[in-house]
């Protein structure tokens, strides 16, 4: 687990050398968010969202339970597959790995209203990570968070 934080802190608020070059967030919008700040992100993607579509912020209730699901996707079949894929791909490339960990995980989460609520026992997160040479490990991590679906599955993608 210590090496999924490290990952996750060596890339936080760190641009990106995918096309959009964003900063790296999975600590300050998904694992360190206080509850004030998650309904302020909230109130900000609703008020963007185009005719005020659904929008929900997740994030984690704390932060080992970030890093243990963290190491779980990275390490289940379909992250060791984007892994290796990356490891053959130039700088820049980013992939997305989506993956129901197998141990419940606690979320907090906003949607459609100004109330934080948790969730004791969520399993799908969401993982964006980036080819970079120069980071630990080579790769950056954009983001990770709980992610909610109709028809979740694990699978990766080469984004961009």
């Amino acid at each position: 687990m210590q090496d999924v934080e490290a990952l996750f802190r060596a890339s936080e608020y760190r641009p990106t050398t995918f096309r959009s070059q964003q900063d790296g967030h999975a600590f300050s919008q998904h694992i360190g968010i206080p509850n004030e700040a998650m309904l302020q992100r909230y109130a900000e993607r609703y008020r963007n969202s185009r005719n005020n579509s659904l929008v929900a912020i997740t994030a984690f209730v704390e932060n080992h339970e970030a890093f243990r699901a963290g190491m779980e996707t990275l390490n289940s079949p379909v992250g060791q597959q984007a892994l290796q894929a990356l490891d053959n791909w130039p700088t820049g490339t980013r992939v997305q790995i989506s993956h129901a960990v197998t141990t419940p995980t606690r979320i907090r989460y906003v949607l459609a209203g100004q109330v934080v609520r948790i969730i004791p026992d969520w399993r799908w997160f969401r993982l964006i990570i980036d080819r970079n040479e120069v980071l630990p490990y080579g790769i950056h991590c954009q983001t990770f968070f709980a992610f909610m679906s109709e028809n979740p599955r694990d699978c990766w993608q080469r984004q961009g």
